[in-house]
């Protein structure tokens, strides 16, 4: 009888022992593949920044996308927070928190006397389409009397045909897309 209970004794501990054994098995297994789900998703995201572009040809869009970046960067050296914040794009107040109180953070300063000089405007996204992307690069001109100031700037444009209006994301570092 004691060597019967003894033996049940050991059978209920080896199966316990390999309940926990393969419990662990499996969780490392899920682990595995979470870590190869996560290093995927990155390389999406790596693959999504190398974006096809062509530069904007196209006078008239070429000068209404221009006239975005005019009027944004009037708004801010006007220092019109109210007006900077309706200007930014949706997505990117929300992913960074904005309010008109910290706005500047975000958007930095433009002063008075300085020229945005747009250099570059290449279509991202939507040709032909509603809805389009543009990045454009510029530079920043500050002429103090003695010497010009250039400084690299990197925005990027969206803009809705359909509805007629545009939203701006500032400091967008996309240099590569530039080849610079």
């Amino acid at each position: 009888m004691k060597k019967l209970k003894v033996v049940i004794i050991l059978l209920v501990l080896l199966i316990l022992i390999g309940g926990l054994v393969s419990l662990i098995v499996s969780v490392n297994k899920t682990k595995v593949n979470q870590t190869q789900e996560n290093q995927q998703v990155k390389q999406e995201k790596v693959e999504e920044k190398k974006v096809e572009s062509k530069i904007v040809t196209n006078s008239a869009m070429y000068f209404t996308v221009e006239s975005c970046v005019d009027r944004y960067v009037d708004c801010i050296q006007n220092m019109d927070k109210k007006s900077v914040y309706k200007l930014l794009d949706l997505a990117y107040i929300k992913d960074n928190n904005i309010t008109q109180d910290n706005i500047l953070e975000y958007t930095g300063t433009i002063l008075k006397g300085c020229d945005f000089d747009v250099q570059k405007i290449l279509l991202i996204k939507g040709d032909g389409e509603d809805l389009q992307q543009y990045y454009v690069y510029g530079l920043i001109r500050q002429n103090d009397g003695q010497k010009i100031n250039r400084q690299k700037a990197y925005l990027t444009v969206n803009v809705d045909l359909q509805n007629m209006t545009f939203s701006i994301v500032p400091n967008v570092a996309y240099k590569e897309v530039f080849d610079e």
